[in-house]
């Protein structure tokens, strides 16, 4: 089955991870690689969700807006996994309202970083891949089901 093959060269290559040995795998090695980006993905999701959710929090423990957070992937032995979550270091944005508790001497307020088109396109291209790792599990999963049958 070619389709299969091709939807993990493409859910992997997307990543960065590509080899020139992935050729040679099997039908364990793509349940590995799909299964470690349907994860990483997940958790990408999460943090989206995360960004999202504190779009107006003005003010966190640290005493300043929240910041937004992203996922730093790295391609493993066996497909992809999250190497750690960091806090973008791009500035605050400032939004003028004098009358604010929380404005600084000049009557501005600190907003978080984030984005909400910039999350949205990040919430699209997660899913996206998500859905690619999903369904290259689900081939993998039935070539080894057809291997399995064949044997009886």
């Amino acid at each position: 089955m070619i389709i299969p093959r091709l939807l993990l060269l493409l859910c992997v290559a997307s990543l960065g991870v590509f080899s020139p040995n992935l050729m040679a795998l099997g039908v364990d090695d793509a349940m590995e690689f799909s299964a470690s980006g349907i994860m990483v993905q997940k958790m990408r999701l999460t943090i989206t969700a995360e960004n999202i959710a504190n779009i107006s929090t003005f003010k966190t423990d640290s005493g300043l807006p929240y910041r937004r957070k992203f996922a730093v992937i790295v391609p493993d032995k066996k497909g992809v996994r999250l190497s750690e979550i960091r806090e973008s270091s791009q500035p605050f944005g400032k939004a003028y309202d004098p009358p604010n508790p929380l404005s600084d001497k000049s009557g501005f307020v600190h907003v978080p970083n984030v984005s909400l088109g910039e999350e949205m396109v990040t919430l699209a291209y997660t899913q996206l891949l998500h859905e690619a790792n999903v369904t290259a599990f689900k081939s993998a999963k039935a070539m080894y089901q057809q291997s399995l049958e064949l044997l009886k």
